[in-house]
């Protein structure tokens, strides 16, 4: 009977100890599923939560960004979905970019790579540094946007998205293009190749698509390059694979308009104008709704193929165009910009009013604590008790009366200080100067920055940035004036006599060629000639002659090697220029010529005409060569292009004699 109770009780306990084993596996069961739920569940909210943020971004909804922005970070934040919070974030500092604000974009592009440095989140440094190269592109800083992008290609290895990557490579690729340095595009481009063929285009794949986007990317990339090097070579077949590509990905309009961009260059370089005027009219035509930059853009490429066709009325006309659009843009972007600063500035006011009466009201609470004090007293004893802890108290709250009033006046002297900053910004601000003034600002940030060190070498090359650009835009109100009376009837008086050494000697002092390290100058003058005595303006012969020399400065490519052992340039590799001057029974003839990147014979009188510029990637405003034949015509002389010289370019300026 004992072992009979004794095996019913060890069968209950075994029956009781299995049912909470089973129990405890279904609750933990239970527990690691929710949690699956839960993490896709927020998976989930947090992608649609970018997905908002993209279309808040994509249409410049940026009110509605700075509203949505906190708490879709808080909440990616709170549930550790870190790819999407610096994504968000990412988006953020972008739209300070395209509004213009480039040093809070920076600001806010370094605080995100502190912070994802922290985590070791590498799609937050990524994001960091591709805002931070845009920005710096933006701002004609290409050497430091170009560091950026190679960066944030470091971080991509540990970036799941591949897409990330192959934008890098077209941000990168783009900012290597601007600085020339081929040789390094060259090498990224390969890269970039092994990496998209991993990713092979099949029209049957549902990501067709996405593929097909970044051989487009890759394949433009590689055109642009392949044009900017003259290596034409299998060019078609590049271009023809970057159509096939794009008509896979949708036919984007802007993607379509870079095609044809390519397209116009290409048939540029190689002389087929007819196709570079077709090319330019197709951009046209796709961007005339909705693609207002690229438009612009087209009209301009429309005008220099039917120029070198000959139809230089309809070159005119579409030139015209493109001036009066550029300056619209230029118009709208200045205004939006005084906008967000007027914006600024109103919340700024509205703060220091809410601070203000904030600071009145704790007066008035102040005062009415102390009344009630007051009146709650009863007694005498009481009374003079609190007769004495209250002056003690009245004396504490009348500091803090006298501190509050000194805050009131600080904050009315910064709300004064505030509105003054913006009239006076509205007054100064000119998009005449913006790219000198960009130059400068980037360089100011490159000095302020706390983690950098310069060297005195780079200090002199700063200096020199920043007094070049200054006298840049003293030199721009300069020439413009000159153009300005070079346009206008004015009479030059010929009233001075100055010898034909005098002037030459002052023209190469004054267009500095005798000094630049890049190329060899030599005068040829015989003593006879030099001694010959004009009746002319002396001031005006001497500044055209300047402004020739000065274009043989600027167009004279530096040479190839430098041999700095001892100090000095290597003299064979610099290119040369020369001041020839003859006479002849009626005139002087100042012959300067150049072994620079010469003239086409087509462009002999273009040249002449205000604003005229061959090649982009030369500084200037393209108007010296047009006040110098302005000039050297009303002294009774003219200036020419000698288009029968092929080693550079030749130009011949006659003064009577």
């Amino acid at each position: 009977m004992i072992h009979h109770r004794r095996f019913i009780i060890l069968c209950s306990l075994t029956v009781l100890v299995t049912t909470l084993i089973v129990s405890c596996q279904q609750d933990t069961t239970i527990r690691a599923e929710k949690a699956i739920r839960d993490s896709i569940r927020w998976e989930d909210s947090a992608y649609h939560m970018v997905q908002k943020m993209d279309h808040y971004y994509g249409n410049n909804l940026t009110d509605s960004m700075e509203l949505f922005a906190p708490q879709a970070m808080e909440f990616c934040q709170n549930h550790e979905k870190w790819r999407y919070y610096y994504k968000i974030w990412a988006n953020c500092a972008m739209d300070m970019v395209w509004r213009g604000l480039f040093m809070e974009a920076v600001n806010e592009a370094k605080e995100m790579q502190e912070d994802a440095l922290s985590r070791d989140n590498a799609d937050g440094q990524m994001y960091a540094y591709q805002v931070l190269g845009i920005a710096y592109s933006y701002q004609k800083n290409m050497d430091e946007a170009a560091q950026c992008f190679k960066r944030a290609l470091t971080q991509c290895e540990r970036v799941s998205y591949p897409g990330s990557k192959f934008a890098l490579f077209s941000y990168y690729s783009n900012a290597l293009s601007e600085m020339k340095d081929f040789a390094t595009l060259d090498s990224v481009l390969r890269e970039w190749k092994v990496a998209v063929d991993a990713y092979p285009v099949d029209t049957a794949d549902a990501n067709a698509d996405v593929y097909a986007n970044w051989h487009y990317k890759y394949t433009l990339a590689l055109s642009n390059y392949m044009i900017d090097t003259k290596k034409y070579d299998g060019l078609e077949e590049v271009l023809d694979s970057a159509d096939y590509y794009e008509e896979i990905d949708g036919n984007y309009p802007s993607s379509l308009c870079h095609l044809a961009t390519c397209r116009y260059k290409y048939a540029m370089d190689r002389g087929d104008y007819k196709e570079a005027l077709q090319q330019s009219e197709r951009i046209i035509e796709i961007s005339k709704d909705f693609e207002m930059s690229n438009y612009i853009l087209a009209l301009r490429y429309r005008s220099k193929a039917l120029e070198a066709l000959g139809n230089h009325k309809e070159a005119l006309v579409s030139l015209k165009r493109h001036q009066e659009l550029n300056d619209s843009i230029l118009v709208a972007e200045n205004r939006e910009q005084l906008n967000i600063l007027n914006k600024r500035f109103e919340v700024n006011e509205l703060k220091m009013q809410a601070e203000r009466d904030q600071l009145k009201a704790e007066g008035r609470q102040m005062m009415l604590v102390f009344l009630l004090t007051l009146v709650s007293l009863v007694g005498l004893i009481f009374f003079v008790i609190y007769r004495h802890r209250s002056s003690v108290k009245l004396e504490k709250e009348h500091k803090k009366l006298v501190e509050t009033y000194e805050q009131l006046e600080v904050a009315n002297a910064k709300a004064e200080e505030s509105s003054r900053m913006k009239s006076n910004f509205i007054q100064q601000i000119s998009h005449e100067i913006r790219t000198p003034l960009n130059i400068l600002s980037g360089f100011a940030q490159i000095i302020t920055m706390p983690d950098v060190e310069l060297e005195n070498a780079e200090k002199k090359e700063i200096n020199k940035g920043i007094l070049e650009n200054t006298d840049r835009i003293t030199g721009l109100v300069n020439k413009m004036i000159e153009l300005s009376d070079a346009n206008s009837q004015t009479v030059i008086e010929r009233n001075e006599t100055v010898e034909v050494a005098q002037i030459a000697a002052e023209a190469i002092e004054s267009s500095d060629i005798s000094t630049a390290k890049h190329l060899v100058f030599e005068q040829h003058m015989p003593t006879e000639v030099g001694s010959i005595v004009l009746t002319t303006n002396h001031k005006a012969a001497a500044r055209a002659l300047s402004l020739i020399l000065d274009n043989a400065r600027k167009f004279t490519a530096p040479a190839e090697a430098e041999i700095q052992s001892q100090g000095e340039f290597f003299v064979g590799s610099l290119k040369h220029a020369s001041l020839s001057i003859k006479t002849d029974e009626t005139l002087v003839y100042f012959t300067v010529e150049d072994t620079g990147i010469g003239i086409p014979p087509s462009e002999a009188e273009h040249i002449f005409e205000e604003f005229v510029q061959l090649d982009d990637y030369y500084d200037g405003t393209g108007i010296g060569l047009t006040v110098a034949r302005s000039m050297t015509r009303k002294l009774g002389g003219d200036l020419t292009l000698d288009t029968s010289y092929k080693g550079g370019a030749r130009f011949v300026m006659t003064l009577p004699r």
